[in-house]
């Protein structure tokens, strides 16, 4: 479980059950991390890349598409209260907030609006969010 033995959890936190609207749910976790990685590593040389690396370029994505796609990821964690758990191991959120710097204003805004809907909306602590934000603001000072 993603909050066993995390420190600083609320008391009453508890990972939301797969219950509802379950067509929203995300079911496939390397789509997920396809979607993630075209975002995060549009970039970098596709050796460097996960298994869907067969389809990138050393070239960067266009902003409007780096957008769309930011939307489409923002969209399916809140699709269902339990979408952030099932990719929390994904580690996508952090690694946005770590290159929030290569986003526009507006996207950057939905970065930290994503960041407290997970703090507020789904109740919950994120440890590792919170200290990559930390460490990235401290490196700009």
């Amino acid at each position: 479980m993603v909050s066993d033995g995390l420190p600083y959890q609320h008391a009453d936190f508890k990972i939301p059950p797969v219950t509802g609207d379950i067509d929203k749910i995300v079911k496939n976790i390397e789509a997920f991390k396809c979607l993630s990685s075209l975002l995060l590593f549009a970039d970098h040389s596709a050796s460097n890349i996960t298994s869907c690396s067969k389809y990138y370029t050393k070239q960067q994505l266009p902003a409007s598409l780096r957008r769309d796609i930011f939307i489409s990821l923002k969209q399916l964690l809140q699709a269902h209260i339990c979408n952030y758990f099932i990719v929390e191991s994904t580690n996508v959120l952090p690694q946005l907030i770590e290159s929030i710097d290569l986003y526009d204003h507006a996207t950057q805004e939905e970065i930290m609006q994503l960041l407290l809907f997970v703090m507020i909306d789904l109740n919950f602590v994120p440890l590792k969010e919170l200290a990559v934000l930390s460490l990235h603001l401290q490196s700009k000072i």
